[in-house]
């Protein structure tokens, strides 16, 4: 990934390039993929695609907006455990991104703290951007666009949802659902919901152990109805999650009338803990 000027549109992009050991043709078009799909995209939470295509020698480029500002990880390593006010304010925003996504058929399947970048919006406060739709993929095949066989899972194990596991090539909607719950469960607890271990014993934590309780991590009392929420979406079952992203943004705002975020509460973090 590079900073670029688009000398059309005169200002900063980002320009992404398909690794050179990965020029064969099966990765070429995975990466067409990605372009496509995201440049189907026109939510402002999701990141916007300005070209994709081949250059003279051959390359698959993709230019897209250039997000400045910190990952919900960087923001996590710079002051712990977040404000729960906060975490609904920047998820609900996710939400929307998702929502697009999931109403196009589309299904990001790697939601992550690193893939949610932050930056402060002067008239707004807190301003969340999804990105990274490489192992996005569609409900529904499409006869137009290329479908990769996927026999074995991908996507960030820490983050994925037990039925990624189980049926890789299944996809649903939920599974995006399973993992802003456990992005919730991140901020609010300022780790991951699971040790880092070996990936066979992560694997078996997350199909059927339930992560230790968020206050515990804070060393403070999480409302019932906010660690129902995060639970909510991080049930094993499928089924027991809630049954959209759009029934999880409703939750979200109910439980923001009760935990505000403003924009002056944004603007003061960011001066405390923003780049300069």
């Amino acid at each position: 990934m590079y900073k670029v000027k688009h000398l059309q549109l005169g200002r900063k992009a980002a320009l992404k390039l398909l690794r050179s050991d990965r020029q064969n043709r099966e990765d070429q078009l995975r990466f067409d993929r990605e372009a496509r799909l995201a440049a189907s995209l026109t939510n402002p939470h999701s990141v916007t695609i300005y070209d994709y295509g081949r250059s003279e020698e051959g390359e698959a480029y993709c230019v897209m907006e250039y997000l400045s500002g910190l990952t919900l990880q960087e923001v996590v390593a710079r002051s712990g455990f977040q404000s729960i006010g906060r975490v609904l304010f920047v998820l609900r925003q996710v939400c929307e991104a998702l929502g697009e996504a999931h109403s196009l058929d589309l299904v990001h399947r790697d939601i992550k703290p690193q893939n949610i970048m932050l930056s402060l919006d002067p008239s707004i406060g807190d301003w969340a951007v999804v990105f990274d739709y490489g192992l996005a993929k569609p409900l529904s095949p499409d006869k137009g666009t290329y479908q990769t066989r996927e026999v074995i899972w991908a996507g960030t194990p820490m983050y994925m949802a037990p039925e990624r596991f189980r049926s890789p090539s299944v996809m649903d909607p939920r599974s995006d659902i399973y993992s802003v719950g456990c992005v919730a469960y991140y901020l609010l607890a300022g780790r991951p919901p699971f040790a880092e271990c070996d990936p066979e014993s992560l694997f078996a934590l997350i199909i059927s152990e339930q992560p230790i309780g968020l206050g515990i991590h804070r060393g403070e009392d999480v409302p019932e109805s906010v660690r129902r929420t995060v639970f909510k979406c991080m049930a094993k079952n499928a089924a027991d999650r809630y049954a959209s992203i759009g029934e999880l943004a409703d939750a979200i705002d109910e439980l923001r009338v009760e935990f505000p975020w403003t924009s002056s509460d944004a603007a003061a973090w960011w001066k405390q803990h923003g780049d300069a």
